[in-house]
């Protein structure tokens, strides 16, 4: 889901005493989500992609490409 998973990187405005204060670190995998869709709901799509943490910055682990017809 999007939400209520741990650890989570808030928005600054969502960031409060619960949020984790970790540190991240080379050799980490993150998963990066996002929903794109109306505000007043209705139909969207959830895009993810899985991220290595590298000692010189990141590596994009999803080799799935997304369907360029249906990007905005």
């Amino acid at each position: 889901g999007l939400c209520d998973e741990y650890p989570a990187i808030p928005f600054t405005w969502e960031w409060d005493e619960n949020t984790c204060d970790g540190v991240i670190r080379p050799g980490m995998v993150l998963t990066a989500e996002s929903y794109v869709g109306r505000h007043e709901g209705g139909p969207g799509v959830k895009l993810e992609e899985q991220v290595l943490i590298t000692e010189k910055g990141h590596e994009v682990l999803s080799n799935y490409p997304f369907e360029s017809d249906l990007l905005l």
